[in-house]
């Protein structure tokens, strides 16, 4: 499903680069202060456990249940959108829930990937605030790309509730930067 120019829909272009063969290229590297990854990244210096406290008020208690695997949790849910969405990799239902985001306000724009014009499988990080244009977001795209670097067009678009559909290690990059608005 080719990308189709959408109101709604963007891909900013983005500067800098992923530093060869030492990241998966979430975006840090390419913001302002892209030496920032020795901060926020995973892999480099991670500290599971202060962000942990940041974002849910303590850390992971590995005797209760899966939280030694998934990290501290009020409750774990399966769900899936039934029926499902047309063009979903299982049935749509992280894209749904992000439009239903946007439809309700709570959030001024979903940082997210989608199909690269001239890849399918290839991602393409864009800002959406239009929850239509999010079906165009379905489906995986087999390959990391720079999401997080997308919180600084998005801020300085005027967005300052924002979520993002992202891998774990773009998650934990984001909240470890503060600067970027995420809250935990």
């Amino acid at each position: 499903m080719p990308l189709d120019p959408a109101p709604g829909l963007t891909a900013p272009r983005l500067g800098g680069a992923a530093r060869e063969g030492l990241c998966t290229d979430c975006g840090v590297s390419r913001m302002g202060d892209g030496k920032a990854c020795g901060r926020a990244c995973q892999f480099i210096r991670p500290d599971y456990p202060a962000l942990e406290r940041a974002a849910h008020g303590r850390t992971a208690d590995p005797t209760r249940g899966e939280e030694g695997f998934f990290g501290p949790y009020l409750a774990m849910q399966r769900a899936r959108l039934a029926p499902a969405a047309e063009g979903a990799q299982w049935t749509g239902i992280t894209t749904a829930l992000a439009a239903r985001l946007l439809e309700t306000g709570a959030v001024d724009a979903v940082l997210t990937v989608a199909p690269d014009p001239e890849d399918r499988w290839k991602p393409m990080p864009v800002i959406v605030t239009d929850p239509e244009a999010l079906a165009q977001c379905r489906g995986m795209r087999m390959g990391y790309a720079p999401v997080v670097a997308l919180a600084e067009p998005a801020r300085a678009a005027g967005h300052r509730r924002i979520a993002m559909v992202g891998i774990p290690c773009q998650v934990y990059a984001l909240r470890a930067l503060p600067d970027t608005g995420a809250s935990p």
